[in-house]
């Protein structure tokens, strides 16, 4: 595909793939409002957070892995090649990580490549990204969305449109659509790209509502591993056309005809209003209904596999 035609593609699904449109500003008033006056709501029942598992004994093996490292963050090892998905390990502006981190940068050691999936803090953490500086990864994430990267040194950014596909030594990653939004500040609202990422094999859906992109992906790539979002969904006004509940992120990976599932997007940030650990319950109840190869990791655990 050439250059006009990504901008044809782009421009013709914007809107449809454009979740903010959506969103009635009166209603994000009500919602926050509702939250100060229930922010202990939580408090009153037992939370179960996801299991920490520190396997620093494997971090220099040679074969191919995926791990979780809570919320949208995963350590992927491709052909000894070492990538990293919207990395944050910290606190983010006005949410705090409900889980530890797994293990430090320096554990991690050196990354080859990070993707970013979209602007928002949860996803793009320029402190996280910072502590890789000495490893000079490649970034690729959405186009315009350079201008934040400034203070970013040692490291080559490229953006990249919907259909879009880079090389790294073999190991090729196709830039995809999501259903979603952007924004960093007052005055950018949807100025950058948002989108999901198909390496090699692996389908790492970033942020999104349920939307006929799943399709479309599916019917033009194999996807083996799909590491999809469950968290993040109530209420549902606000956020059904910005992410997926459970139901909808299986509906998402039937429609990518997928093999394996992999739950991501819960239980690091209390982002919403359902219950931390609600996301993967259903998600588990929901997998077995429909016959659903489910892997829910552990924070920090190796999953081996065949990439």
């Amino acid at each position: 595909m050439n250059d006009s035609f990504y901008k044809i593609y782009r421009n013709r699904f914007y809107s449809r793939f454009n979740g903010f449109k959506n969103i009635s500003f009166l209603n994000v008033l009500k919602w926050r409002f509702s939250k100060l006056a229930n922010k202990n709501l939580d408090e009153t029942r037992e939370i179960i957070y996801p299991e920490i598992n520190r396997e620093h004994d494997k971090l220099n093996t040679d074969q191919d892995f995926i791990i979780w490292l809570g919320h949208s963050t995963f350590l992927i090892q491709i052909n000894k090649i070492k990538i990293l998905t919207d990395p944050v390990f910290g606190n983010i502006p006005l949410f705090k990580r409900k889980t530890e981190t797994a293990y430090s940068i320096d554990e991690i050691g050196k990354i080859d490549l990070i993707v970013i999936s979209h602007s928002h803090y949860d996803h793009l953490d320029l402190k996280s990204i910072k502590q890789f500086e000495k490893f000079a990864p490649k970034i690729l994430a959405p186009l315009k969305t350079k201008k934040y990267f400034n203070n970013i040194k040692n490291m080559e950014i490229i953006e990249m449109d919907w259909f879009e596909s880079i090389k790294f030594d073999e190991v090729e990653i196709i830039f995809l659509p999501a259903k979603h939004w952007s924004r960093r500040s007052l005055f950018d609202l949807n100025k950058t790209l948002w989108g999901s990422f198909l390496i090699k094999n692996i389908y790492f859906a970033g942020d999104t509502a349920y939307s006929e992109h799943f399709k479309i992906i599916g019917n033009k790539y194999k996807i083996k591993y799909a590491l999809m979002p469950i968290g993040a969904y109530k209420p549902e006004i606000i956020m059904k056309n910005n992410h997926v509940n459970p139901e909808e992120s299986i509906n998402g990976f039937i429609d990518l005809k997928a093999e394996i599932f992999i739950p991501m997007h819960y239980g690091t940030f209390k982002l919403s209003d359902e219950p931390m650990d609600e996301p993967l319950k259903l998600t588990k109840e929901l997998s077995e209904k429909y016959l659903i190869n489910l892997k829910t990791l552990k924070i920090g655990e190796f999953y081996f596999c065949n990439l």
